[in-house]
């Protein structure tokens, strides 16, 4: 059997295209290797080749035995959380806002009965389009992300400052502001795979890089120029940073590696002290006070801490199931969005509370599972950065719905409402099960 014949009937076998060229490229190499081998020990070119071929066995039974190994693999129990959150968070919300009542800061009946099917028609809508797009991006080569990188860190930059000159409403900006602080972590990863294998010259890049993104953040600060959004994301690059020198990204990893990787918290630190120093504007002064005090107090006093107070005082008045309450002291705009886990824990009870908080901590722990396991490099960044942002900005949820969290504004999978968060949610959701599905597909380009 000729080198070509064999390679054919491999390949016959093997029903996934990009496995096909995944195994492929395995065989050339494995039967270059070895007619070299052969032709050190004296034989000619071509019976080399031929002996290597022969070598490698029945090439039906071997890629019958590779199909098995070589195939998409779809993830079952991340898909069957996603989908039974999703079910849920809708299910919730609809119970819950069908007996919206007035109060302080409701609107009146009437409207709330006019806005109620718009709501819930959204709602469906907007979550059945995330689950659209997670089922697409399970089918995305996440090879050409880190391809283009620069490309798209180009307009992520552009982004920022177009955002400074298009958007007048605060409103508007504030959540704009939001989501680009969001999906930097994505491209941060992109990033650090894109720089592999380069040691601390590697780090240094893609920590610049970061850096420059800050200085065209406050040179085209918009409606905001930090928030609590860069905070967050700030803590999930730092985290993804040292995990990809802990996973040798840019070379054996040693303290110097190490050693660079933390320079990246030299930024916000930066920003501490000269905030101390009133060296930035008083709003952020008084914002950087607040969070200290709310760290340094049980009960913190003030006019910013009423709602932290509220929320923790109704704690211990939360029923084991049911309870049929909604909070008056919370606006009802927000209940839907930034407060749902408060709305959960208070219209259905404690125990219906933690099965969700459950299924979103098993969520959490399949999705980080999967992606730290991963021997794609590149997949293990992407499927990490998707991860860890998840579970930081969920903690942050619900500690803030708790009474325990400083942010307002927070964007979580399968429970905010709204087009723009449920379709950059599913996003990351299905980059997490993208790269399990291709565990035994992909294999790491050279770009």
């Amino acid at each position: 059997m000729t080198y070509e014949e064999y390679m054919r009937t491999l390949e016959e076998q093997v029903v996934n295209k990009r496995a096909k060229h995944f195994i492929r490229q395995e065989f050339e190499n494995h039967i270059e290797e070895q007619a070299m081998y052969y032709e050190t020990e004296g034989m000619d070119k071509e019976s080399a080749l031929k002996e290597a071929v022969r070598q490698m066995g029945d090439p039906v039974k071997t890629g019958q035995e590779l199909n098995k190994i070589h195939r998409p693999k779809f993830p079952v129990c991340l898909f069957a959380l996603a989908f039974t959150l999703t079910i849920s968070g809708i299910c919730m919300q609809g119970i819950i806002f069908s007996h919206g009542k007035t109060g302080q800061n409701f609107i009146n009946a009437h409207d709330t009965w006019i806005l109620l099917p718009n709501y819930l028609i959204n709602t469906i809508l907007y979550n059945s389009l995330g689950l659209i797009l997670i089922i697409g991006i399970l089918y995305f080569n996440y090879n050409y992300f880190v391809k283009y990188i620069l490309g798209l860190y180009g307009m992520y930059l552009c982004a920022i400052i177009a955002g400074h000159y298009l958007i007048r409403s605060y409103g508007i900006y504030w959540t704009y502001n939001y989501f680009l602080w969001m999906v930097y972590p994505l491209l941060f990863a992109g990033l650090l795979y894109r720089f592999r294998n380069r040691g601390i010259k590697g780090i240094f890049l893609c920590e610049c890089l970061t850096l420059l993104v800050f200085f065209v953040k406050i040179m085209f600060p918009g409606m905001a120029v930090f928030s609590g959004a860069t905070m967050e994301s700030w803590l999930v690059i730092t985290i993804i940073l040292f995990l990809a020198v802990y996973k040798e990204i840019f070379g054996t990893k040693n303290v110097k590696l190490f050693a660079a990787a933390s320079l990246i918290v030299i930024p916000p630190v930066s920003f501490f002290l000269l905030s101390l120093l009133g060296k930035f504007p008083v709003y952020y002064m008084k914002r950087l006070t607040a969070l200290l005090s709310f760290f340094s107090s049980a009960n913190p006093e003030g006019e910013a801490f009423y709602l932290i107070n509220h929320l923790r005082e109704n704690i211990s008045q939360y029923a084991f199931i049911g309870g049929h309450t909604l909070p008056d002291y919370i606006n009802f705009t927000e209940l839907y969005s930034n407060y749902m886990v408060t709305s959960v824990f208070s219209w259905f009870g404690i125990i219906p509370g933690l099965i969700i908080l459950t299924l979103f901590a098993l969520f959490c722990f399949h999705a980080l599972r999967t992606s730290l396991r991963q021997n794609n490099r590149l997949g293990m960044m992407l499927g990490s950065a998707c991860s860890i942002s998840i579970l930081v900005r969920i903690l942050a949820y619900v500690l803030s719905n708790f009474g325990f969290g400083p942010y307002t504004t927070i964007s979580i999978p399968f429970f905010t409402y709204g087009l723009l968060s449920s379709l950059i949610n599913a996003v990351f959701v299905g980059i997490i099960m993208c790269v399990y599905r291709n565990s035994s597909i992909l294999k790491e380009e050279c770009f």
